[in-house]
């Protein structure tokens, strides 16, 4: 007697992923500017699914997947989070991407970021602003029309535009590292080089509240340095050629040969110093420059800010203390002296602050570690 075997059934969220396809694609002009949103819809040859979220096995098990709001699949998420994170069900995303990024391979990231949301049953929106200010004005714009979440393609720069506009709301930020130095992705332990795993790391919606930095009226999410560094990121965004960690070392290089100490005033928590050095690095973070952990101890959950100075040695001695950086032993030397605090105000004449690699406002500027400032999407 033969017998009949019911052919396997595949389960419902790969049947869904499977009636996905771009059937709609809108291309707006951002208001007052030439930034587009791009849109995706699903197609109606069958019907959307009957819960978008379960095109994301990642995300959610499909075992757990009910019908219901999405407070309710919350909910039933969060039994398995660790303390300190926050289960987040997230569907659509306003995807903020800097095309200049590391000399146009942040729109080629974007352009795959995006590819892969949808794959994932993602709604996209598409920003690219031709300028800083015109990014700036569309993730504001996302950020009011109450976007799930505002994630960027880029490097610290964009990120850096980014937190202007979420810090203190709540609305989740999530990073698709795709510039030279990522630091503020490093200091999340985000993937740096897999665009895929980027993108999951968002799609499965872990977050977390970290901690910013806020000098004058911007926030900044790694190190503010000025003095010396912030002469070499000055530099190096006039140059051109070569790209990525090595137009820092070459920058660096071309400073040291006209460079002199400057008169810096710290006044950290009441207490006023007065010293010379060579420059002044503030760490909300640990890194800059592409890895260079200037504020080795500093962290984005303890609401402090490191102040680390290098006082006034020579130009030899400067660049062999550079190599020294990446590993955070510079720290150990007697020319180098470290402070911590929840707030500095730096003093000097004719310097600029630079936070995230981009210019804030000549000094001084008065610095305060926000405690918690930033929901971030994390790995799980």
């Amino acid at each position: 007697m033969r017998t009949r075997t019911r052919p396997e059934r595949k389960p419902r969220w790969r049947q869904a992923e499977l009636r996905l396809c771009r059937s709609q694609c809108r291309v707006q002009h951002a208001p007052g500017g030439r930034g587009v949103r791009l849109g995706f819809a699903w197609s109606a040859r069958r019907g959307p699914p009957r819960d978008p979220t379960i095109c994301r096995p990642t995300a959610l098990r499909p075992s757990t997947v009910e019908r219901g709001t999405d407070d309710q699949r919350m909910a039933l998420h969060a039994e398995s989070m660790p303390p300190g994170v926050r289960a987040l069900v997230i569907n659509e995303v306003a995807l903020l991407i800097n095309p200049s990024a590391d000399r146009g391979r942040g729109l080629r990231v974007g352009v795959e970021a995006a590819r892969e949301f949808r794959r994932l049953g993602v709604t996209v929106d598409v920003l690219i602003g031709s300028d800083v200010s015109e990014s700036a004005a569309l993730a504001a714009a996302a950020v009011e029309r109450g976007c799930r979440a505002l994630v960027v393609c880029g490097g610290d720069g964009i990120v850096h535009t980014a937190l202007q506009a979420v810090a203190g709301t709540t609305v989740p930020l999530g990073v698709v590292p795709a510039g030279s130095g990522n630091d503020f992705a490093r200091a999340l332990a985000l993937p740096l080089s897999d665009i895929a795993s980027a993108v999951a790391v968002v799609v499965t919606g872990r977050v977390a509240h970290v901690d910013l930095g806020r000098a004058g009226d911007r926030w900044f999410g790694t190190v503010l340095a000025a003095g010396f560094d912030s002469r070499v990121n000055d530099r190096m965004n006039r140059m051109r050629w070569p790209r990525g960690r090595t137009r820092y070392h070459v920058a660096i290089l071309r400073e040291l040969a006209s460079f002199r100490p400057i008169p810096f005033v710290l006044e950290m928590d009441g207490v006023r110093r007065e010293l010379e050095g060579m420059l002044v690095a503030v760490g909300n973070g640990s890194t800059y420059g592409g890895g260079m952990r200037i504020c080795p101890a500093a962290t984005l959950s303890d609401g402090l800010l490191d102040v680390t100075v290098v006082t006034t040695i020579s130009r030899v001695k400067l660049a062999r203390l550079f190599p020294f950086v990446y590993s955070g032993r510079h720290v150990l030397r007697p020319e180098v002296l470290t402070f911590r605090g929840e707030s500095v105000t730096a003093s000097a004449a004719d310097v600029a602050g630079y936070a995230d690699g981009e210019c804030v406002a000549p000094l001084p500027l008065t610095c305060s570690a926000v405690r918690g400032a930033l929901q971030i999407v994390i790995p799980t």
